[in-house]
């Protein structure tokens, strides 16, 4: 969020690849956290 304040003129493409990939990121790690605790239980 600060980062994009900073920027003079965000562009929109930028800004939706950037939000991009912290959601695949976000989401790999969930899944990642997901299995482990699926291979512990099972």
């Amino acid at each position: 969020m600060k980062c994009v304040k900073h920027l003079r003129k965000p562009s929109a493409t930028a800004i939706f690849v950037r939000y991009k990939r912290l959601l695949i990121n976000c989401f790999q790690l969930s899944t990642e956290r997901i299995l482990n605790l699926g291979k512990k239980y099972l």
